[in-house]
């Protein structure tokens, strides 16, 4: 395999280890394995339970579908709630130790989605939850009555399934530089024309989310970051506690702070700045935020630590420094104390 190749496959389709281990990085992780398969740049990543052992390794992302269309065949459906379709608080599912990854062409860039497991009750419900067909990308679906496209859902010859938006790829000038440069694209030629710049999060709230401003969020719940899970770390997360944003000022000024904050794309745990950090101290200045829309959505990624003065999500997706007035609104917002 070419180093052009390596390089095109491992911005698009490879991903952190961290993901599955846990939201926190590890100063101990080690660098990842990528095998070649049919020139296609989906990822899986395969977490050996007991063996320590992680590897990444490509495959086809879909099958051919049935010849029929079942949006065709059932005209239009009731909008799908979410909630249905994901496992409910009291039930219990299996959870495969497998994380799947594809790349789907959004908003003129590449969308990096994860499969998600459905509740029992949801898994049964995604053949009748398929609403309009994802442009420029054959066999995945938005959910019925949906426009935004934070959840689709994938049909292929003998299963339906649930994925979730991640982010958007970006690439750096040398991946960039080097990418265009590969000769075979196959079926992913329509990522020649894409933008694999920096983005700023409004722009995936819009195009992903269908948040146009503060007005579509309902509340943010904050919670500490469970990332010391010592005796010491889970009473100074008890401490910390739950908080709840509910009021107009105070989810208007945390929208101006987010909506503005600029991300560099996945795997890079270096800049969030956590591997020479007591994970105590990681708890102590670290939150979680679970948004609440306005349809009953929830955006539960997005992170912030005042240990790199930045905001992040799970995979190591970073964002950009924030400057010295934006940071001090945000922790005073959710509450961290320096």
């Amino acid at each position: 395999m070419s180093r052009k190749t390596e390089l095109l496959l491992r911005a698009v389709g490879g991903i952190d280890e961290d993901l599955i281990l846990a939201a926190a990085p590890r100063p101990e992780a080690g660098g990842r394995i990528v095998w070649w398969k049919k020139g296609v740049l989906a990822a899986c990543l395969c977490l050996l339970v007991g063996l320590g052992a992680v590897g990444v390794y490509l495959l086809r992302p879909s099958q051919t579908p049935p010849a029929s269309d079942p949006t065709a065949e059932q005209g239009e459906r009731a909008a799908v709630d979410i909630a249905d379709l994901l496992p409910q608080p009291d039930e219990e599912v299996y959870t495969e130790t497998v994380l799947y990854v594809q790349t789907l062409p959004v908003a003129g860039r590449a969308a990096e989605y994860h499969k998600v497991t459905a509740g029992g009750r949801g898994s049964d419900l995604l053949p009748e939850s398929l609403g309009e067909p994802l442009e420029g990308a054959e066999n995945w679906y938005r959910l019925a009555g949906h426009d935004e496209l934070q959840y689709l859902i994938l049909r292929t010859e003998d299963e339906y399934s649930l994925w979730e938006f991640a982010c958007f790829v970006v690439w750096d000038e040398e991946q960039a530089s080097e990418a265009a440069q590969a000769e075979d694209w196959g079926e992913y030629a329509w990522m020649k024309e894409a933008d694999f710049g920096p983005y700023c999060y409004a722009d995936a709230l819009e195009a992903v989310y269908g948040v146009t401003g503060a007005q579509d969020i309902v509340s943010v719940t904050v919670t500490p970051d469970p990332m010391d899970n010592t005796d010491a770390g889970k009473a100074l997360q008890r401490k910390i506690g739950t908080k709840t944003l509910d009021g107009e000022e105070d989810i208007a000024a945390l929208y101006n702070v987010i909506s503005g904050i600029i991300c560099l794309g996945g795997d890079h745990w270096e800049l969030i700045g956590f591997n020479d950090t007591n994970l105590l101290e990681g708890v102590r200045l670290t939150r979680n935020l679970s948004i609440e829309l306005s349809d009953g959505r929830k955006i539960g990624g997005l992170k912030y630590t005042a240990v790199s003065d930045r905001f992040y999500e799970y995979g190591g997706i970073a964002y950009e420094v924030l400057d010295a007035a934006s940071a001090a609104a945000a922790e005073q917002i959710l509450g961290i104390e320096r």
